[in-house]
């Protein structure tokens, strides 16, 4: 499965990628970023046709986010801070 990371983005996918690694809703990015719902919506899907992904989770996954997180998870792990 082909990754793409948030820095391969156009700029504004590269905006919205984040926010929906968060597990913000398409509303909520838009309130954030101040555009309609319906932008973000338009946004979602073109990064979800360009990745071939079939959902955001898919899309998340191959945009990195998860990978990031557990790298982030490990280095807590190795500091002592994490249970």
């Amino acid at each position: 499965m082909k990754k793409m990371y948030i820095e391969n983005l156009p700029l504004r996918a590269a905006e919205i990628a984040p926010l929906l690694c968060r597990g913000y809703g398409n509303a909520e990015i838009g309130k954030i970023i101040h555009l309609s719902y319906y932008t973000i919506q338009t946004h979602v899907v073109k990064m979800l046709e360009h990745t071939d992904s079939r959902n955001r989770m898919e899309l998340a996954y191959k945009l990195g986010c998860y990978e990031k997180e557990m790298e982030m998870q490990s280095y807590i792990k190795i500091k002592g801070k994490g249970h």
